[in-house]
């Protein structure tokens, strides 16, 4: 559902109409805005938060729920780090672990 300019410069935390401090503007057409909140009794008080306009003037629902774009990470690593850590150790004393870097 797509909502109005005014409903969507409204502040996320007390509803009050933010002002636009900020605009860019892309190929298409699209916009997207930078809105300031301007009520001192606010907790987002002077917090910027953006919106997008598309070409024919709507402004999307905002989506805050999305999907991790990243893969997640080992849980424990401990024994990769620990053997990277000595493998260095074992190349700045010498002991044999030693990269080549082709001199001779």
């Amino acid at each position: 559902m797509d909502t109005t300019y005014d409903a969507a410069r409204r502040c996320p935390k007390c509803q009050e109409p933010g002002m636009e401090t900020g605009r860019k503007s892309f190929h298409d057409g699209s916009k997207q805005l930078t809105i300031t909140c301007g009520n001192e009794r606010c907790p987002w008080f002077n917090t910027n938060y953006a919106i997008s306009v598309r070409p024919d003037g709507s402004v999307p629902e905002p989506n805050m729920i999305r999907d991790k774009h990243y893969p997640s990470l080992p849980v424990d690593r401990t024994e990769q780090v620990q053997q990277a850590i000595d493998n260095q150790i074992n190349a700045e004393r010498g002991t044999g672990a030693e990269v080549s870097r082709g001199r001779r």
